[in-house]
């Protein structure tokens, strides 16, 4: 049994925030006001995701480490990785596409469904598929599921695939290097900038390392001095859309979060706020279905007032019901699936007579 590093839950908790947070931001700076409240965040609330993809790389490493060369493993872990993606994506699907309905009444033939429905059955690039229309932030799981089906490999032969996936980054450092630009989607997902967040949390998880709060401090101060060169005053914001900069960025932070908090967890110094905790526990839910309500909240709100404290009442409003939707998927869909799952592993128990 591998350890509960509770710790983790709230740093995904942090990560979730930060991106609902950043997705509220764009819909503030709709109304063009004077004093929004969420402008700082659209300069870093979309690193939340990739603190995300470090975390995914430490807790796959970290939960499977111990039945790493046991190739009867590899089933169970794929259906359980893909079993705790889809029906919960299915649901926000359904729920984005609910909310198109709803805005459009019942004439959705502007909709193009060759485009759409795609995006319902399958998350990978095998070929040039466009945006997600009714989950645009799913385009994420693309690289999750990838990273779950490449580190399969460690089921089979651990070495082999260790020293793969060091030629992996390798590679991936080369084509940033060169500003090499693939043709096919699948290609360009491999050789991302954000497969190095995974393998920093992989590495992590591979090779503990005792890290010192003090250690936040320079990759902190990397932070901030890299955003203030790459965000300059009058000049857009470039990091969103640039996965190379933006890893060279946000990444070193993300992975020196990661192991700080592992460290002190570790060391029983580590205090683990129960909001947090929770938050952490339906993040995925949160993370899918909170885009979707806040279009459909937007719309329905769009007579409020917004003059400064109405406005700071409808922030709170709208990130209530952002959350709390995402609840409600976590307690309606996710939870559930995942206890039954719990409930076909665990053994029958022993029957006296």
């Amino acid at each position: 049994m591998h350890e509960s590093l509770r710790g983790l839950q709230v740093l995904r908790g942090v990560a979730c925030l930060l991106v609902v947070v950043y997705h509220l931001e764009q819909y503030e700076a709709k109304f063009g006001i004077g004093t929004p409240f969420l402008s700082a965040f659209r300069w870093f609330g979309y690193a939340g995701v990739d603190l995300f993809f470090v975390l995914s790389g430490f807790v796959i490493a970290h939960a499977n480490r111990n039945r790493l060369g046991q190739s009867r493993a590899m089933p169970e872990y794929l259906a359980k990785r893909l079993w705790r993606i889809f029906p919960v994506y299915w649901s926000a699907w359904l729920l984005g596409l609910a909310v198109t309905v709803w805005v459009y009444g019942h004439d959705v033939s502007h909709i193009d469904w060759a485009n759409a429905l795609p995006g319902w059955l399958s998350l990978m690039p095998l070929e040039a598929t466009p945006p997600n229309l009714f989950v645009p932030q799913a385009r994420t799981l693309t690289f999750e599921l990838f990273f779950y089906a490449a580190f399969s490999l460690f089921f089979f032969a651990p070495r082999l695939a260790g020293g793969l996936f060091i030629l992996w980054g390798g590679a991936v450092a080369i084509r940033l290097a060169t500003s090499y630009s693939p043709t096919h989607p699948a290609v360009d997902v491999t050789l991302s900038a954000y497969v190095l967040e995974f393998l920093a949390g992989l590495a992590l998880a591979f090779r503990p390392v005792q890290i010192p709060r003090a250690f936040l401090l320079p990759a902190l101060a990397w932070l901030i001095v890299a955003s203030v060169l790459f965000n300059t005053p009058g000049n857009s914001n470039v990091l969103p859309e640039n996965p190379g900069l933006r890893v060279l960025v946000f990444g070193p932070f993300a992975a020196a979060i990661v192991a700080v908090v592992v460290t002190r967890e570790r060391a029983g110094r580590f205090r683990t706020p129960r909001w947090l905790l929770w938050l952490g526990d339906a993040s995925y839910s949160i993370y899918l279905a909170h885009m979707p309500i806040a279009y459909a909240l937007f719309l329905l709100t769009l007579r409020w007032p917004h003059k400064r404290w109405p406005h700071l009442a409808w922030c709170l409003f709208m990130l209530a019901a952002m959350i709390g939707g995402g609840f409600l998927l976590h307690f309606a869909v996710e939870r559930p699936l995942q206890k039954l799952v719990r409930k076909r592993r665990k053994p029958p128990a022993a029957v006296s007579t």
